[in-house]
């Protein structure tokens, strides 16, 4: 995208050359068409770039909306988390607590048994039932103090695990002794089989023991996980912040220095108006001067053709003087006012010849002047404005001299034709007095003297024709220097548009810098939201699973707690029973 100029560069009207003629008049117009055109076009871009703008604007502010949205939502993901992690840690002490302040409670129910009734755990099938040994132990306590005989014919319900106990019968002592030998066998498998299974609930035991040291290192580990996590989460989000701070900073940076571009562009464009507008009348004055040169050549010519025709008669004069020598006499009459207006004519000419000075005068002061200007040709980027108010005032100097020039050469012609008027009443005269000779004689050597006052009189005028001619070769010359001035003003302004073009690319340049920052920050938001996102869910997979095994290491606690108090339990059976089996073995 093409950084647009806005402000006063957007109106500089383009270098326009001077128009000749009707041709020229339909150039200004249809230029003067396309200039109108060309402000309309820049309008048009204007009110685009403006809108551009405005959208780039409100881009950006629903992306730093966006950008706040999603940190909001961070910081109430990060709010929630941690009054999860709070929820779970007061649960868990409440948990911790209640097992403290809690009294154990065996409970059975089939072929299962729990602990205070929270989680159940299936015994194997031939384990005999909890009531039942409670029951047992406890009306065991009941029985030591009775004697045998109640004992014996005590009747109760025999499971599996009980010592079958018969009554004593009568038929003597040998059937006694059977069936002590044969309980004693009995309880004495059961014993090894008790033993054997306390050894594989032992061994269970320590396996669950095991199981448990190593659930809570992989809590520990997990835990750690979490934390280092959570460690990097806080560093990510942190260097995230610092990144986007950062590229915030540049992105001010480079507005800063693009509001600096274009306040420089601002301040550079009126210049270049002004040195093209310079260029434009300079080039427009060069013209008028150039049209002011070909009209005075023209007059000189004319003037030369005019005075070829006046040598001309002269000579066809001299002629005719010979033959009008019989005219003499009358011309002697006519000498003294002819003599009146020869003086006039010498008024004349010393007034032009004082006009003429004073024109040199001003000659000589405009080559001073021109001098000077030379001088100050390093001063001419500093002076312009001078420089064209003299170059103005040199023009009117010399379309005053011009004019004073025309009207010069207007009273030279009007002086001819009064002097051919002359000549005719001359002829008439001389038609006339052709009687009168001898006068006539005189007046010949008068009209011969004025002859030549008349020449000398036209060699000073081709002496100031010459001056003239000078004075417009100095005109060429210093419309040359004008010429070299506006090249130099138009390769300054080229210099101008090269420096305006370079800063428009450096311009784009941090644009692009910019855009691809953008770029760079929305990407590295987008793997900002998809890392969260995947620490959202490994950290919601290991909560879950720290639960699931905190939930199987309470279920495997409790299973060890149940089978140490059985454990504990049966050895006292075992010992009670053996007991019993003593006593009864010497009956």
């Amino acid at each position: 995208m093409s950084l647009t100029i806005t402000g006063k560069a957007a109106h500089i009207a383009p270098r326009r050359r001077p128009s000749q003629g009707p041709r020229g008049k339909t150039a200004d117009q249809s230029s003067r068409k396309q200039s109108v055109k060309q402000q309309k076009q820049q309008e048009e871009e204007e009110e685009e770039n403006e809108r551009e703008r405005i959208r780039k604007e409100e881009i950006q502010r629903e992306i730093e909306e966006q950008y706040q949205a999603e940190k909001l939502q961070r910081k109430q993901y990060v709010h929630e988390f941690q009054e999860l992690q709070k929820r779970r840690d007061s649960l868990s002490e409440k948990e911790k607590r209640s097992r403290r302040n809690t009294t154990t409670q065996i409970l059975a129910r089939g072929n299962e048994v729990s602990l205070n009734g929270e989680t159940w755990c299936q015994l194997p099938p031939y384990h005999p039932p909890i009531p039942a040994i409670i029951s047992d132990r406890s009306q065991y306590s009941q029985r030591v103090g009775r004697d045998r005989s109640f004992y014996d014919a005590y009747p109760r319900d025999r499971r599996e695990y009980s010592v079958p106990c018969f009554p004593r019968s009568r038929h003597g002592h040998s059937s006694g002794m059977r069936e002590r030998s044969f309980v004693m066998s009995q309880t004495l498998e059961r014993e090894e089989s008790l033993m054997d299974t306390l050894e594989e609930a032992m061994e269970r035991n320590t396996q669950l023991e095991k199981e448990i040291t190593s659930t809570r290192e992989r809590e520990l580990d997990n835990e750690k996980v979490i934390n280092t996590l959570s460690s990097r989460i806080k560093n990510i989000e942190l260097e995230k912040k610092e990144e986007i701070e950062a590229m915030m900073n540049e992105k001010k940076s480079l507005l800063e220095e693009l509001l600096h571009m274009q306040k420089r562009i601002d301040e550079l464009a009126p210049a270049c108006a002004e040195k093209e507008l310079k260029i434009v009348t300079a080039d427009n004055e060069k013209h008028d001067l150039s049209k002011r040169l070909r009209m005075a050549n023209s007059d000189i010519s004319q003037l030369q053709a005019t005075i070829m025709h006046l040598r001309e008669d002269i000579s066809a004069k001299d002629n005719e003087i010979k033959v009008l020598n019989d005219e003499v006499v009358y011309v002697k009459s006519r000498v003294l006012v002819l003599e009146g207006d020869l003086q006039d004519v010498r008024t004349k000419d010393a007034e032009n010849q004082e006009r003429i000075n004073g024109f040199l005068q001003d000659a000589k002061e405009v080559e001073l002047t021109r001098h000077n200007e030379k001088r100050l040709v390093d001063k001419v980027l500093e002076e312009n404005s001078s420089l064209i108010k003299e170059n103005a005032r040199l023009a009117t100097k010399l379309s005053r001299l011009e004019s004073i020039d025309f009207t010069l050469k207007q009273k030279e012609l009007k002086e001819a034709q009064t002097n051919g008027e002359l000549v005719t009443e001359m002829r008439a005269a001389l038609q006339l007095e052709k009687s009168s000779s001898h006068s006539l004689l005189n007046k010949l050597e008068i009209m011969r003297q004025r002859c030549e006052e008349l020449e000398k009189s036209i060699l000073d005028r081709e002496k100031t024709e010459d001056d003239n001619i000078a004075e417009r070769s100095r005109v060429e010359k210093e419309l040359n220097a004008l010429h070299a001035l506006s090249k130099s003003l138009s390769a300054e302004n080229k210099l101008l548009r090269e420096e305006k073009l370079t800063n428009e690319e450096i311009i784009d340049e941090l644009k692009g810098k910019i855009r691809a920052l953008e770029m760079s920050i929305r990407s590295s938001q987008d793997i900002y939201h998809e890392k969260e996102r995947q620490n959202a869910a490994k950290i919601e997979e290991l909560e879950v699973e720290a639960l699931q095994k905190h939930q199987k290491y309470l279920q495997v606690q409790e299973i060890s707690k149940t089978l140490q108090q059985i454990t504990a339990l049966l050895p006292a059976k075992t010992s009670s029973m053996t007991q019993l089996s003593q006593k009864d073995c010497p009956k």
